[in-house]
């Protein structure tokens, strides 16, 4: 076929006669979906004859030529979830696997990796399951480990939670704070620092400010209120360069600490 696909820019796509989808061979996107007519219509001809008029194709597709594409692309959408799950080492876990597994089949019958990244689509399912068994796994760190746009695979996996009516417990930031105090380089203050810091989160938690944020700006405002308590300096610039995370984003959650009556409180209370 002429056909290109719009991912990964393969030629080598199929037409699967039994689904009427159009799929990359490569990546597994689906290109396109087409109406399948398997209906039988015969007329009379010339002799008096019946013709047939209309395609049929049969329940094993449209002959021995066409390949089974929607097998294939549950083969290659669980190469690629276990290539996901080695490299955020956590292949071991069979039940996170699995399920990923589960997620992405779910996603092909409902068609919703339709024009969008198999590699994508893989990588929302394995956080999703991560997610739902209750993982540590942040989504910017996988994102980087296998070197995706962190907003494409954010926006597959609330598409996925939205339309598979999937939902996943929330994030607790306190279990990020030891990693991100000693991306900072405090030396041997690190662990006053993750002390602290994990109070102000529970403070913050207490306060609604965690509830549908984003954990990493929770951490690294509390990481700088814990800083500036022990008198460690540490700035906005310092904490945007380990949690990737805007300045503006920052100030905000530090502004909203700063409006409630827990910010009145000593880190002692």
């Amino acid at each position: 076929m002429d056909q290109k696909c719009p991912s990964c820019f393969s030629t080598n796509v199929s037409y699967d006669g039994k689904s009427g989808e159009l799929v990359c061979e490569e990546c597994g996107t689906i290109i396109d979906a087409f109406a399948v007519d398997d209906s039988v219509e015969f007329v009379e001809n010339t002799t008096g004859g019946a013709s047939l008029v209309s395609r049929f194709v049969t329940h094993e597709g449209e002959g021995a030529g066409i390949v089974a594409s929607r097998s294939v692309t549950f083969k290659k959408g669980g190469d690629r979830i276990e290539n996901v799950s080695a490299l955020l080492r956590i292949d071991g876990d069979r039940n996170v696997v699995d399920f990923a597994k589960s997620i992405y089949q779910d996603a092909v019958e409902k068609r919703l990796t339709y024009r969008r990244s198999a590699r994508i689509t893989a990588a929302a399912c394995v956080y999703l399951a991560a997610r739902y068994k209750n993982k540590e796994l942040m989504l910017i760190d996988m994102a980087e480990k296998c070197q995706l746009d962190v907003t494409n695979v954010f926006r597959a996996f609330s598409d996925l939670c939205f339309k598979l009516n999937l939902k996943v417990p929330f994030h607790d930031p306190c279990l990020f704070v030891a990693r991100f105090a000693y991306a900072l380089g405090l030396g041997q203050q690190t662990s006053d620092v993750i002390k602290i810091s994990t109070t102000f989160v529970r403070r913050m938690k207490t306060d609604f400010i965690t509830l549908g944020r984003y954990p990493t700006g929770v951490i690294a405002a509390a990481l700088i209120f814990a800083c500036r308590s022990l008198g460690i300096h540490k700035s906005v610039d310092d904490l945007v360069k380990v949690v990737n995370l805007h300045h503006s984003t920052i100030k905000k959650r530090m502004m909203e600490f700063a409006q409630t009556e827990s910010a009145k409180l000593t880190t002692e209370t």
